[in-house]
């Protein structure tokens, strides 16, 4: 018998025994646990009152970090309809995008969003989706409708969300509330969240840290959550006060950093004592250096929590809520009933020490992408979802990721390097102040090694290819150097600041290529 969805009945205890205590509060206003099972409630019975209900129907979200994203996301939920969260940080033809892979039957707007004569809302019209419901529009809300969603199950779909394309063209990626359910359960309880805790979010909400990692395990637990909907970092250290909790990214870590750096001496003493009064930091969805890590372990107080996880799999690994028990450079042990394997190219188990390609099993782990069964099939090997990264188990048990094996394990000369940890060690050079690594094709060597820099704001230290070889000799082997230095303004990354390789790839590839034809087409050249 297919069990009932355990993630609606622990969102229906919290609503219930949450009354007055502040659910979420953000720009608009704040809403309590009661006003926030009204106006979903509302938004629920709206959905579901329509002919053949919404089970399997797919409702996308548009709309701002802020109450009405809030009430949104709990009423779909709550009427048994799959969540499409789209991004007002997009442009049109990218939402609309996501619109047609998804297959939209509605599209929830917030009322400052709501323009039917924008360029999505009119291409949505010519796709067949003619229902456009305003948020914060009483007349679309009138709360008649059924009492309760269809029979909502484990197996359920509860929210689509799509990969964030760095590596390829973005699936979708049908999250049940099973899964859902695993991840909020387990994060919960691993990082100890509670009804006293206040969430400071500053996330995007169309991905899963921002969604589930985040506002859902905190919502789930009873706490409070405000949304911020622009990063500034003067804001931040105004909110930390107040807050319990608060999780980012590596450029979000980085951009608190330099504020502080440029900060006042008061200013700055004021903003780290707020920000010590925080029980827990982390840091994710892509690598964080030693360097940034320690930096940011002087500023909190605490050094920030790493994990790992995928949109397709939820947080898996976790490094422990004690904060004495991290490991920095590991995402820790796996979570949240996940099992892990790190194997060989032939699906064998490799020793500790060795690298491989990290494979889960477990409760988070979703079924299929959406319409896709060649990169379903592509995607698993047997029970096991193939991630695609590449790892190490360390003596400690802990795991350490050593990069996406499609952009971060170069192949040269018959090595596999791996380009997170020729990075860790780079970042450290006193001229660097971003650098990402990749590997671009080499007749000879197959890849080489080529260092894409951001320069720091010295003119004391060189720059050159040969200064990283000097600095890094003795942490890293010879071949594993960058044989190329090419400096940029910044860096191309993605929503939530994790640089978009294959883009930066493409890049310096052809910057190459255009620094060949020139010096071929000098006198005397034999380029």
């Amino acid at each position: 018998m297919t069990q009932p969805s355990q993630l609606l009945a622990n969102l229906e205890k919290q609503l219930r025994v949450r009354g007055d205590a502040v659910a979420v509060s953000g720009q608009s206003g704040t809403l309590s646990f009661r006003e926030l099972s009204e106006q979903s409630s509302r938004i629920a019975r709206r959905l579901m009152k329509d002919a053949g209900g919404t089970a399997g129907q797919r409702i996308g979200v548009l709309a701002p970090a802020d109450l009405a994203w809030a009430t949104a996301f709990v009423g779909i939920l709550r009427s048994g309809a799959v969540v499409v969260p789209l991004s007002p940080l997009h442009p049109p033809a990218e939402q609309h995008r996501i619109s047609q892979t998804a297959r939209l039957d509605r599209l929830l707007v917030a009322s400052e969003l709501a323009d039917p004569d924008s360029a999505l809302q009119c291409e949505l019209r010519v796709d067949g989706i003619e229902e456009m419901l305003a948020l914060d529009s009483g007349a679309a809300w009138d709360g008649k409708g059924p009492q309760r969603p269809p029979n909502v199950t484990a197996s359920s779909g509860a929210v689509m969300l799509f990969t964030s394309g760095t590596t390829g063209q973005p699936k979708g990626v049908q999250l049940s509330h099973g899964n859902l359910w695993a991840l909020v359960d387990g994060l919960r309880t691993a990082w100890e969240f509670s009804e006293d805790d206040r969430l400071l979010h500053s996330l995007p909400l169309h991905h899963l840290h921002g969604i589930a990692v985040a506002f859902m395990v905190c919502l789930w637990s009873g706490g409070s959550t405000k949304f911020l909907r622009r990063f500034q970092s003067q804001a931040l250290f105004s909110e930390f006060a107040e807050a319990t909790v608060w999780m980012a990214v590596p450029a979000q870590h980085q951009t608190l950093l330099d504020a502080a750096e440029t900060a006042s001496k008061t200013e700055r003493q004021r903003w780290a004592a707020d920000a010590r009064t925080l029980r827990l930091v982390t840091s994710g969805s892509a690598a964080l250096s030693s360097k940034m890590g320690a930096r940011v372990a002087e500023l909190f107080g605490q050094y920030p929590l790493e994990r790992y996880g995928m949109t397709e799999v939820g947080i898996v690994l976790s490094n422990p809520h004690e904060e004495s028990q991290r490991q920095a450079g590991s995402c820790g042990r796996p979570v949240g009933g996940a099992e892990i394997r790190i194997v060989d190219e032939q699906g064998i188990d490799v020793a500790e020490g060795e690298s491989g390609e990290i494979w889960i099993r477990g409760p988070s782990v979703f079924a299929a992408y959406f319409d896709a069964p060649e990169a379903t099939a592509k995607g698993f090997a047997g029970s096991w979802f193939r991630s695609g990264d590449t790892a190490k188990f360390r003596a400690d048990g802990y795991v350490q990721i050593l990069g996406r094996t499609s952009v971060d394990i170069i192949k040269s000369a018959g090595y596999k390097l791996s380009a997170l940890e020729i990075e860790a060690v780079l970042k450290e050079h006193p001229a660097v102040r971003e650098i990402s690594v990749v590997g671009v094709p080499d007749e000879k060597w197959g890849e080489v090694v080529v260092a894409a820099v951001v320069p720091a704001a010295t003119d004391s230290v060189e720059l050159s290819v040969d200064s990283l070889a000097s600095f890094a000799k003795d942490e890293l082997a010879r071949y594993k150097l960058p044989r190329r230095l090419v400096q940029v303004e910044e860096l191309p990354k993605n929503a939530l600041g994790k640089v978009m390789k294959t883009v930066l790839r493409a890049e310096i590839e052809a910057r190459l290529l255009r620094t060949a034809e020139r010096k071929s087409a000098e006198p005397g050249s034999d380029v």
